[in-house]
């Protein structure tokens, strides 16, 4: 997300990753009072309240899936992903160019088992 960021904006598009977050957290707790035993009927009533939540839930969610794919290249080409590097491409960590070598493993070149 930060990356992504123009730089003036970096603390205002966390700070809304943050709240998108907590508003998430926010709707779940409505969504489980929505599917909570209310009903006087009896266990059947609460079952179907709870079907019927979750159904909603889960065609809204395949609707707005299909808006998220049908934009998707639109966002893609916004992004400019193409202009994104690294700031750190020559700084390896320490033993990163062992990690490939028999060294790196736990074997000694001239022990090899046989």
């Amino acid at each position: 997300m930060n990356r992504l960021a123009p730089a003036h904006m970096a603390s205002l598009i966390m700070g809304t990753w943050f709240f998108a977050s907590a508003t998430g957290n926010f709707v779940a707790g409505l969504i489980a009072a929505a599917t909570g035993s209310e009903a006087a009927s009896g266990e059947g009533a609460a079952r179907e309240t709870v079907m019927g939540v979750y159904s909603q839930i889960g065609w809204i969610s395949i609707g707005v899936g299909v808006v998220v794919l049908v934009i998707s290249p639109l966002i893609k080409k916004l992004m400019h992903l193409d202009t994104l590097a690294d700031n750190n491409v020559g700084d390896d960590l320490l033993g990163q160019a062992e990690v490939g070598e028999q060294q790196a493993a736990g074997v000694h070149p001239e022990t090899r088992p046989g």
